[in-house]
């Protein structure tokens, strides 16, 4: 048995091929336009200062505004430390300090606050102090 190819015209549900490239650009073209109108980069900070007063290193965090936290690199013990390109946490930053599993607490300072002080933030002492208060020990000098 031969089987015989029969020649078939174009289905009514394919579209011509320039119909289709039309169809593609304004796909694009719409969500192009959708993510310029809402769904915009996070903005960054060009640098931060951690200024650290205490005798024990600190981790940061940073909740935006949005209530994501953001860990910020270790604030070395008696130091400071600059961190390059950090996510900007909206019109108030709220801050939160942990040291060697202790809470240190949260508190909030304002993004004009902030460029008024060139971005440098000074861990309160108040933080310092509720973690003292909890037995954090000093951190090792390193050999």
């Amino acid at each position: 048995m031969t089987a015989t190819l029969k020649k078939v015209g174009r289905r009514s549900g394919d579209w011509p091929a320039g119909w289709r490239a039309l169809g593609v650009v304004l796909v694009l073209g719409l969500l192009g336009l959708m993510g310029a109108i809402g769904l915009d980069a996070p903005r960054e900070v060009a640098q931060v200062r951690l200024v650290n007063p205490a005798e024990f290193d600190i981790q940061l965090f940073v909740i935006a505004e949005n209530g994501l936290w953001l860990r910020l690199p270790t604030a070395p013990a008696a130091a400071e430390r600059t961190i390059q390109g950090v996510l900007d946490a909206g019109d108030e930053w709220t801050l939160h300090a942990r040291s060697q599993g202790l809470d240190g607490g949260a508190w909030a300072v304002s993004r004009d606050e902030l460029q008024a002080d060139g971005w440098e933030i000074m861990i309160p002492e108040e933080v310092v102090q509720r973690l003292r208060d909890q037995g954090a020990p000093a951190t090792p000098s390193p050999p």
